[in-house]
C-alpha cells in the first residue's frame, strides 16, 4: 500500500519538472543571475561612465569660461578616466545600449580626421548622421586633444573647435543617461524575467554580446589589426584605438579587467562563473569556469608586463604582441564554443572573416 501512494507522487513531481519553464536541469537561478548582473555590474558601471563624462563636461566648461591653460592637463586626464570607464560597458551592446547606438556614438575608430576638420571649419554638422559615425565620440576627442598638428593650447580662439568638443561630450553623456535610465527602469524587469536560453533571452544576449566584442572589438580591433594579423603582417598603428594620445595599451588593459570583473560579477552577485561552476559535472573535467577565469588573469598579466605604449611595442616588441594575440585566440574557444555548449545557448552573430 505504501508503494502505491509513493509512486504516483514521484510521477507528479517528474511531470512538473518536465513542464517547468525554468529548465530544472540548471541548478543556478538564472533570473537571479540576470538581476544580479543588472544590480551589481551593469547599472553601477553605466553610472560610473555617466559621472565621468559629467565631470569631463564640467572641466570643459571651466576651461572655456576661464581660458585657464593650466586646466587643460586636468581635462586630458579626465578624458582618459572617461575612456577607461567606457571599456567596462562597451561589451554590453544589447538592450538599451544597442537601441541607443551607444557603440557607434562613443567609439568607432580609426577616426576620420578630414570629416572632423570639415565639420569644425563649417560649424554645420549633425553628429547623429551616419556620415559622421567615424568623426565623433572618444576617437574624435582623442584626435582633437592630442594630435601633434593641432594647437596644444586648446585653440581658444576657435569657437567652432571648442563647440565640436563640447557637442561630442554632450552627445555621449545624453545617450549614456538614456541607457542608464532604461536599465534602472522597465528594461531591468524585462531583462531578468526573460530568463530562458532561447535567442533573445537575457542569457543569450549576454553570451553573444561578450563573445562578439571579445572577438571583433578587443582581439582584432584593439590588438590584431594594429599589429598586422589582418593585413598579412603589415602593421597598421594608425588604426589603433586612441592612436593620437597613445593610450591604446591602457584602454586594452581596462577592457580585459572589465571582462574579468563581469565574468565573476564580484562577491555579491551570481555570474557566468557561478553558472558554469554549477554545471561543472556536465562537461569535460568540470573546470571550465576556472579555466576561463585563469585565462583572463594570465592575459592581463601578459599585457601589464609590456613596457611603454602599444605603438612602441609594435615597433620594438611585435613578436610578443603576436604571442599575446594567440592567448586572446585561445580564450575564444572557451567563450564561444565550450561555454555556450554547456549553457545551452546558441551563438547567433555572424563571423565572416574566420578566426
Amino acid at each position: 500500500m505504501r508503494y502505491f501512494v509513493f509512486f504516483p507522487f514521484i510521477l507528479f513531481l517528474f511531470s512538473c519538472n518536465e513542464s517547468s519553464n525554468n529548465n530544472d536541469d540548471d541548478v543556478l537561478n538564472r533570473k537571479q543571475m540576470l538581476s544580479d548582473y543588472a544590480d551589481y555590474y551593469i547599472i553601477p558601471k553605466f553610472e560610473q561612465l555617466y559621472n565621468d563624462l559629467d565631470l569631463l563636461e564640467s572641466n570643459l566648461i571651466e576651461i572655456n569660461s576661464t581660458e585657464d591653460i593650466s586646466k587643460i592637463d586636468e581635462f586630458k586626464n579626465q578624458f582618459l578616466v572617461s575612456y577607461k570607464s567606457w571599456q567596462y560597458v562597451a561589451f554590453l551592446n544589447f538592450g538599451p545600449a544597442e537601441s541607443n547606438s551607444l557603440n557607434n556614438i562613443c567609439n568607432i575608430y580609426p577616426v576620420n580626421i578630414n570629416k572632423i576638420n570639415s565639420n569644425i571649419e563649417s560649424g554645420n554638422y549633425n553628429l547623429l548622421s551616419a556620415i559622421n559615425t567615424d568623426a565623433i565620440g572618444f576617437p574624435a576627442l582623442d584626435y582633437l586633444l592630442f594630435a601633434d598638428d593641432l594647437n596644444e593650447e586648446f585653440n581658444f580662439d576657435n569657437a567652432n573647435f571648442k563647440k565640436y568638443i563640447s557637442d561630442n561630450i554632450a552627445l555621449m553623456k545624453s545617450r549614456v543617461d538614456v541607457c542608464l535610465k532604461d536599465w534602472k527602469g522597465n528594461y531591468k524587469i524585462s531583462f531578468k524575467d526573460n530568463d530562458g536560453k532561447s535567442v533573445g533571452s537575457g542569457l543569450s544576449m549576454i553570451v553573444n554580446s561578450i563573445n562578439r566584442y571579445w572577438e571583433k572589438d578587443l582581439r582584432d580591433g584593439k590588438l590584431g589589426i594594429p599589429i598586422g594579423v589582418r593585413s598579412n603582417g603589415v602593421v597598421l598603428k594608425e588604426k589603433s584605438e586612441a592612436y593620437y594620445s597613445d593610450y591604446s595599451l591602457e584602454l586594452l588593459k581596462a577592457s580585459i579587467k572589465g571582462f574579468s570583473e563581469f565574468y565573476i560579477n564580484s562577491d555579491q552577485g551570481l555570474s557566468l562563473f557561478d553558472y558554469l561552476y554549477n554545471r561543472r559535472n556536465e562537461y569535460g573535467d568540470g573546470k571550465l569556469h576556472q579555466t576561463i577565469k585563469s585565462n583572463f588573469e594570465n592575459i592581463l598579466i601578459r599585457v601589464e608586463s609590456l613596457q611603454g605604449s602599444l605603438s612602441q611595442n609594435i615597433d620594438q616588441n611585435n613578436q610578443e604582441l603576436l604571442s599575446i594575440y594567440q592567448e586572446f585566440q585561445k580564450q575564444i574557444v572557451y567563450l564561444k564554443v565550450d561555454m555556450p555548449s554547456i549553457l545551452g545557448v546558441s551563438i547567433t552573430y555572424q563571423d565572416n572573416d574566420g578566426d
